[in-house]
């Protein structure tokens, strides 16, 4: 091992306020870059709810430091994934060098059982994680999944015009138990749009329906949904929601319902004191992206998964 990797240390935390409350003073000054760290923060949060909801486990929450300072925080999920993010991000940051990259891999697979790594892309290549120039891959060498994130402040509702509240929808509400069939109907659609599992799709939304989260907007009749599927308070942000499962009717799409649909909701998040809106979408959905653009949305950097094909043993000490 080089001195750089006996620099290093893995400490364990308790989850996930002892994670958080780390991150309280480590916010970006660049409004570009807190966004990214933001959305990176937002989307491992997400991710280890619904890993403790769907799996029963509790996660394990993890801050790996170098000479004292934090260096990446993160937390093992479920099948040896793990996410990682930076306690801080900043233009003038510089990537860790060959033998830097090597020694931090190094000294990860001592510590974690791991068989794929999540995080954003930059972040991921400044860890060495990807491919950069020359630098080498360490191992990780299979892309699983790519998501671009997008995201949008919220103007506080009191200084907005009455004008901007309203929605030429009909009906904004809550999905309940009648709703059932329909949800099922869009949610094997919504699946198949985004070539997503149509089972597992539509467990999600009888999920976020259960819990009351599930938005249906009607004119008519019923034109659409969307799933309030999350949410994060940082010290720069405030409170931010995440959507997911945005779907529109095939019958009514090509008329803007999906805009009214989104301002809706915006309504309906500013409503409940939120400051900002985050969103996940298909990279390769071009359409979609414009859509968001037109709504204000900013893409950050995309959130990826990538496989990693040496593993070693989990080795779960206080320090490393």
């Amino acid at each position: 091992m080089t001195s750089q990797s006996q620099q290093l240390s893995l400490s364990w935390l308790d989850r996930p306020q002892a994670w958080i409350d780390r991150l309280e003073t480590l916010v970006p000054q660049d409004a570009k870059e807190a966004w990214r760290w933001h959305v990176s923060h937002h989307q491992l949060l997400t991710l280890a709810k619904r890993s403790e909801r769907e799996v029963g486990l509790s996660i394990l929450w993890f801050a790996v430091t170098q000479d004292f300072e934090t260096l990446m925080l993160g937390a093992a999920l479920p099948q040896d994934r793990i996410a990682i993010v930076p306690p801080a991000r900043t233009a003038e940051r510089p990537q860790l060098d060959r033998e830097e990259s090597q020694a931090l891999h190094d000294f990860l697979r001592a510590r974690l059982k791991i068989s794929s790594i999540m995080g954003c892309e930059t972040e991921l290549r400044n860890f060495g994680f990807l491919l950069n120039d020359d630098r080498p891959i360490f191992g990780y060498n299979e892309v699983l999944e790519r998501q671009t994130p997008w995201g949008k402040r919220l103007t506080n509702v009191a200084s907005l015009d009455s004008k901007y509240l309203r929605s030429p929808l009909a009906v904004t509400r809550r999905a309940n138990e009648t709703d059932r069939p329909m949800v099922a109907r869009w949610a094997r659609i919504f699946a198949a749009d985004t070539r997503a599992e149509a089972n597992a799709t539509t467990v999600e939304a009888f999920e976020w329906m259960r819990r009351g989260k599930l938005l249906i907007f009607e004119t008519d009749r019923p034109v659409g949904m969307a799933a309030l599927s999350g949410e994060y308070t940082d010290p720069d942000f405030g409170r931010s929601c995440r959507l997911s499962l945005i779907y529109v009717d095939p019958v009514y799409r090509g008329r803007g319902y999906g805009h009214d649909m989104l301002s809706a909701i915006e309504n309906e998040v500013r409503l409940e004191s939120a400051n900002a809106l985050v969103l996940y979408s298909d990279p390769e959905n071009k359409r979609a992206h414009r859509f968001y653009a037109s709504l204000g949305f900013t893409a950050a950097d995309d959130w990826i998964e990538v496989s990693s094909t040496e593993t070693s043993g989990l080795n779960v000490n206080t320090t490393g």
